[in-house]
């Protein structure tokens, strides 16, 4: 186990690094990855949009630090819905459709989870 010193934005932490076994870090490439079954698509822009449901959700859990859109506006594919501040970082969660609002479910400072519906799409 080596021991480093790590600073981040002025701050010090002290990390441990575990050496690994060549055989262990190789059966952790060989894991098959977890695949949904849900009808969710991700963006690359990290929003999830349930199509079936025209529900914005959380990629991640976090804060919401500011909410851009209200109901009845018009948003197109690209366009910041919401600043989510998680582990630190603000993260943009963006429309990946052209559509009207129809209910914004969370407001500033609300704490979400992942997967927690943000907001609703109009039909």
């Amino acid at each position: 186990m080596k021991r480093y010193k790590v600073k981040v934005n002025s701050k010090e932490y002290i990390v441990e690094i575990e050496e690994m076994d060549e055989a262990v870090v190789e059966s952790q490439h060989q894991e098959k990855p977890m695949l949904s079954e849900s009808p969710v698509t991700e963006s690359n822009n990290h929003s999830e949009v349930d199509t079936s449901k025209n529900i914005v959700t959380a990629p991640m859990a976090g804060n919401i630090l500011k909410v851009e859109f209200k109901p009845q506006d018009k948003v197109n594919k690209g366009d910041v819905l919401f600043i989510l501040e998680a582990m630190k970082m603000e993260n943009e969660i963006t429309a990946n459709v052209n559509k009207t609002i129809k209910k914004v479910l969370v407001q500033e400072g609300d704490i979400v989870k992942t997967k927690q519906p943000l907001l609703e799409f109009e039909e």
